[in-house]
This record gives C-alpha cells, sequence and structure tokens, in this order.
C-alpha cells in the first residue's frame, strides 16, 4: 500500500485505492484519502465525500473532505455544504465549505454567505465568505460587497471584497471602486480596486488609472493599474505606458507596461517595444516585449525578433521569441528556426522554436 500522507498525484492513486482507506480508522489516513479524492476529480466519490463532510468526527478529515468537493465541483454537493457551512463546531471545516461553494459557482450558496459577512464581522470564515461571492457571481451580492469595500475596519477584507466585485463584473461597483482606488490609504486595498477595475473593463477608469499609473507612491500599485489599463484596452493609455515603459525604474512597472501594450495592439507602441526587446537590462522585460510584439501582428518586428532569437544570452527571452515569430512569421523565417531547433542549447528553446515551426506549417497548409 502507498504511503498516504505523500503528495498526491493522481495519475498515481486510484479511487478504488482512496475510497478504501475513507474505513480506516486512523483519521489521518482517513483524511489523506479524502484529498487523494480531490485530485482525482472523479464524481464517483462525490457521495462517500459528502458523507466524510456530514458525519465524520474528525474535522480535519471533513475539511480535507470540503475541499475535495470544491475541486470535483458537483453541484450536487451544495445541500451539504450550506448544512455544514451554518453548523459545524470547527470553524475550519465552515472555512473551507464556504470556499468550496464558491468553486461550484452554484447561485443557491448566495443567501447563507451574505449572512456569513453580516454576522461574522472578522476571520478567516468571513474572508472567505467574501472571496466565495465573487467566484459565484451573484450581483445580488454587490450591494453587501459595496458595504464592505468602503466601510469595513479591515484593509484585508475590504481588499477582498473589492476583488470580489472585480470578479462580479457589475459596472455598478466601477464608481464606489474609483473612490477606493484614489483614496483608500492601504496600498493592498488600492491595488485590489485597480484589479478589479481591470476585469470590469469599464472605459470610464482609465483617467483615474492613468493618474494611479503615474502617480501613485507603491509599485504594486502602480503596476496593477497598467495591468488594468491593458484589460480595459482604451488606445488613450498608450502613451503614459510608453512614457513608464521608457522610464520606470521599476521592473515591475516595465513588465505590467509591456504585457498591457501587448493587450491594447495599438502599432504605435512598436518602436519602443522593439528598443525595449533590445536594451532592456531584465530579461523578464525583454521576454515580454517579444510576447507584445507578437501580439501585434505587424510583420515589420520579424528581424528583431530573429536577432534576439540568435544573440540573447537568456532563454527565456529566446523562447518568447520562437512563440511570436509563430504568430508573426512565415516560410521565410523557417530555416532560422530549424537552425534553433538542431542547434541551441537549451532543450526548452529547441523544443519552442519546433513548436513554432508546427504553428507555421498548419497555417500555411491553410
Amino acid at each position: 500500500m502507498r504511503h498516504w500522507m505523500k503528495e498526491y498525484d493522481s495519475s498515481e492513486v486510484s479511487i478504488d485505492e482512496c475510497l478504501e482507506m475513507l474505513q480506516d480508522k486512523s483519521a489521518q489516513k482517513r483524511a489523506a484519502a479524502a484529498a487523494g479524492l480531490g485530485e482525482i476529480k472523479d464524481t464517483l466519490a462525490v457521495p462517500a465525500l459528502l458523507g466524510l463532510l456530514m458525519n465524520d468526527t474528525d474535522p480535519l478529515v471533513r475539511t480535507n473532505a470540503a475541499v475535495a468537493l470544491g475541486k470535483i465541483k458537483d453541484k450536487s454537493a451544495v445541500p451539504a455544504l450550506l448544512k455544514v457551512l451554518m453548523e459545524d463546531s470547527a470553524q475550519e471545516v465552515r472555512s473551507n465549505a464556504a470556499l468550496t461553494l464558491g468553486e461550484i459557482g452554484d447561485l443557491r450558496g448566495t443567501v447563507a454567505l451574505l449572512n456569513i459577512i453580516t454576522q461574522e464581522k472578522e476571520g478567516v470564515l468571513y474572508q472567505n465568505a467574501i472571496i466565495a461571492l465573487g467566484k459565484i457571481k451573484d450581483k445580488s451580492a454587490v450591494p453587501a460587497l459595496l458595504k464592505v469595500m468602503t466601510e469595513d475596519a479591515s484593509p484585508e477584507a475590504r481588499s477582498y471584497a473589492a476583488l470580489a466585485l472585480g470578479d462580479i463584473g457589475d459596472p455598478v461597483a466601477v464608481p464606489a471602486l474609483l473612490k477606493v482606488l484614489m483614496e483608500a490609504q492601504e496600498e493592498n486595498v488600492r491595488k485590489g480596486a485597480a484589479v478589479a477595475l481591470g476585469k470590469i473593463k469599464d472605459k470610464s477608469a482609465t483617467p483615474a488609472l492613468l493618474k494611479i499609473l503615474m502617480e501613485d507612491s507603491a509599485e504594486d500599485v502602480r503596476s496593477q493599474a497598467a495591468l488594468a489599463l491593458g484589460e480595459i484596452g482604451d488606445s488613450t493609455g498608450v502613451p503614459a505606458l510608453l512614457k513608464v515603459l521608457t522610464e520606470a525604474a521599476q521592473e515591475g512597472i516595465r513588465l505590467s507596461a509591456t504585457i498591457a501594450l501587448g493587450k491594447i495592439k495599438d502599432k504605435a507602441a512598436i518602436p519602443a517595444l522593439l528598443k525595449v526587446l533590445m536594451e532592456d537590462p531584465s530579461a523578464e522585460v525583454r521576454s515580454q516585449a517579444a510576447l507584445a510584439l507578437g501580439d501585434m501582428g505587424d510583420k515589420s518586428v520579424i528581424p528583431a525578433l530573429l536577432n534576439v532569437l540568435m544573440d540573447d544570452l537568456a532563454s527565456c527571452v529566446r523562447i518568447s521569441a520562437t512563440d511570436a515569430l509563430s504568430r508573426v512569421g512565415d516560410r521565410s523565417i523557417v530555416p532560422t528556426l530549424l537552425g534553433v531547433m538542431t542547434q541551441d542549447d537549451d532543450d526548452e528553446v529547441r523544443k519552442a522554436a519546433s513548436e513554432a515551426l508546427r504553428t507555421i506549417k498548419m497555417r500555411l497548409a491553410r
């Protein structure tokens, strides 16, 4: 019999083995078996996991059963999870039941989770209920989440509420998110608001995000504002993104600006991205610049991509260049890719070149 407390690999552990171990007298083994069933993700395990969730005397076993049900995502588990959420004696079990309701995404969980955030006001269960409401995406939760985001004493709770509002994606939350973005004292709250605005994709948020990008005191917030501008896709943000791309000392901000420009796909950014591709001191930024140039779909970038493919010392940059070339390149780049596939000293680069050749061949065959 395998050692049941090792990290699970669903390809190595059978559902029958796990189900058998659920009957073991050892709570530790039952907990491990429940975790194994979660990794296998077979709905045949749901009845057994529900039995553990409702009846096992050990909190860890019940917790692992709840987590496993969240990985399987079978909606038949919702009634039992709701009962456990409201009645289980162990806070950890209730907290994981809340997250699992979010993973399953059934609207039946909304009312119970709203009750939690009204009654609990703090702690892991409270935060997990906020997170779960965002995953369920029920717009009826928006008023309660707005209240948490704007009034709660805990910065963590306000940040989670902002993120949940972004997951729900209701534009009605945009004015409050903008106010939090501009006025919250805590960095994580402003960052959460920026993430949410990027997910909602309302162009009315562009001016505020641009101001944060250029002026906020926190690198993480500025970086997230750049990413949000990319998600929104408003080309009016391109000049500011180009400015921080070429002037920001912080690698994280340059990286986020590069990602954003790739998403916006404004070809006015090509010259700056080419300069970054050739000169930025960060391999990660150069790598992302290659991908952004690939996203532009302009064949004028092929020579520069070929140059870095042959000359850049960082394998991550060469890999990204092959990916970009597979999207903008044509038959003329095949000889270079063949050479890279057979001669590059990095196995991952050779694999990327092979994949790029396969992609180009499929495109030419259409």
